[in-house]
């Protein structure tokens, strides 16, 4: 750890080593998926199969099969038993996920599907599962506990066996939150609605999951009523009509589903008097600064939709921005490349002081503030190789190579306070954030000093693009600025000049 007058390490930030990311997934039901093709099936009739196809199966080992596929270290654990269990298992040992399921007594389950080659049809037979014993339960409990210590996510999914109490997916989820672990939720019924009351970090129900849920078929109260009833986020299927996706940052229609939108704002224009249509903004940040400017935008025009969502990073916004599936968004514009730059309007926000995240037991922790020459030789997080924020990691670069700290390794697969919790648990390092930046349990936030390094936040839209939201959120960012000073920097900061120049320029 630095310290005051300990000389200072060698310029450069340095990116140590670590390990993949790993992602649990957890199927209490598995099966083996047993596919029959026929010509034609016929009620009633004896028919002669032309193809019989076998592999593990269960939404949880499904979803462990791709992320192989995507080149995603996983592992997967759930119940197992019988011979039907060793064939599951033969046929998952030459695949990528790693096998941590848990023996019972029981016959694993198989699925059914018969193929009609004639219509393209697919009949479906799907058995119960084998009875799980209390004992087994408590077998899977422990080999789960010990599999969350290695674990950067993990994935609930599908049906209870038979044995199995209603509220297994409810603990669980409290599991892996008492690890900060992330955890995902994928099921129906009464096990969804007690496992959403857990609180996990994401659950993905589909339409009509989230009616009989909630009593709601509509599909965005639906999902607002699953995150008042536990949620921390949804993303809902909806069919044609695409995703719907909710997160504490805002709402976002995914790709598909705002074509839709955009096509029925374009009809509803067609007459007098019509609203705008929803203008998409990604928030980017966790800091309070974006979301109190969308704030103060809506109270400016309440009669436009102003969509929020949080993506993280400018880097990929700018290039959705561009390509018309996101309207404007916020960040630091210096870290993009001069092409994408060329092609987007810039009104400044805010020079944002950035701050030091620190753990309670942190030496640093009892101080008010942290001069920077106190981290030299110190690991701080800040980003790094996360693709979506370059630009916040290419800032942070230049400004630990002027302090020599070294920068700790990257936690993909996570954004915002999740990626500084799975931080905070795994390496225990500081995390480099901004002075507004929300309170974390465990952790306290301290302003740096000597001399305070600058984050520049701006607004930036598509060029030509023409929008009242666009223009309330302008008046907003001014009126903010104007009353707290966000466009003075402070005496003695620290910016690069590239940085420094874009923030004078206002479109």
């Amino acid at each position: 750890m630095g310290a005051r007058g300990r000389a200072r390490a060698p310029p450069g930030p340095r990116i140590e080593g670590g390990p993949a990311e790993v992602i649990l997934t957890v199927t209490l039901n598995t099966a083996l998926d047993v596919t029959y093709t026929v010509d034609a099936l016929v009620p009633h009739r004896s028919h002669r199969v032309g193809e019989v196809t076998e592999r593990p199966g269960g939404k949880g080992l499904n979803v462990a099969r791709v992320l192989g596929a995507l080149g995603h270290e996983s592992v997967v654990t759930g119940f197992v038993g019988g011979a039907t269990g060793d064939v599951l298992r033969g046929l998952l040992a030459p695949l990528p996920p790693r096998d941590a399921l848990v023996p019972v007594a029981g016959n694993t389950r198989r699925t059914l599907a018969i193929t009609d080659r004639s219509t393209g049809d697919t009949t479906q037979l799907n058995e119960p599962g084998p009875q799980v014993s209390p004992a087994e339960w408590a077998a899977l409990l422990r080999t789960y506990e010990e599999l969350l210590t290695g674990a950067d996510a993990v994935a609930l999914c599908g049906s209870l066996p038979p044995g199995i109490h209603v509220g297994a997916y409810a603990d669980l989820v409290r599991i892996a939150r008492a690890a900060a672990v992330p955890v995902l939720l994928d099921t129906s019924g009464e096990p969804l609605r007690r496992g959403i009351a857990a609180r996990p970090d994401l659950v993905k129900p589909n339409a009509e999951e989230l009616a009989r849920l909630t009593g709601s078929r509509e599909p965005l109260r639906a999902a607002r009523g699953a995150r008042r009833r536990g949620a921390h986020s949804v993303v809902a299927s909806l069919g044609p009509e695409g995703v719907l996706a909710l997160t504490p940052d805002g709402e976002r229609l995914l790709p598909h589903a705002r074509r839709l939108l955009d096509a029925h704002a374009e009809l509803a224009g067609a007459f007098s008097g019509a609203p705008a249509r929803p203008l998409l903004v990604d928030l980017n940040s966790d800091g309070a600064t974006a979301a109190r400017v969308l704030a103060r935008a809506r109270e400016l025009l309440p009669e436009c939709e102003l969509m929020a969502r949080f993506e993280s990073g400018l880097t990929w916004a700018a290039g959705e921005i561009l390509a018309g599936r996101l309207d404007a968004s916020f960040g630091r514009v210096a870290g993009l490349a001069p092409a994408v730059r060329a092609g987007l309007s810039v009104h400044p926000v805010r020079y944002e002081p950035m701050a030091l995240m620190l753990p309670l037991a942190h030496p640093l922790a009892d101080r008010q503030e942290v001069a920077l020459a106190e981290l030299a030789g110190e690991t701080v997080y800040a980003g790094a190789g996360n693709e979506r924020t370059r630009e916040w990691t290419d800032l942070a670069a230049q400004l630990f190579a002027e302090w020599g700290i070294t920068m700790a390794p990257s936690v993909p697969l996570a954004v915002g306070v999740a990626e500084f919790q799975r931080v905070m648990s795994k390496g225990g390092h500081p995390v480099l954030a901004v002075v507004d930046f929300p309170a974390m349990p465990g952790t306290v936030l301290r302003p740096l000093v000597d001399p305070i390094p600058l984050s520049p936040l701006a607004l930036v839209w598509r060029k030509g693009l023409n929008h009242p939201g666009v223009d309330a959120l302008r008046n907003a960012t001014d009126q903010l600025a104007l009353a707290e000073g966000w466009m003075v920097p402070p005496a003695g900061s620290w910016l690069p000049a590239s940085d420094r120049s874009l923030m004078r320029n206002r479109s």
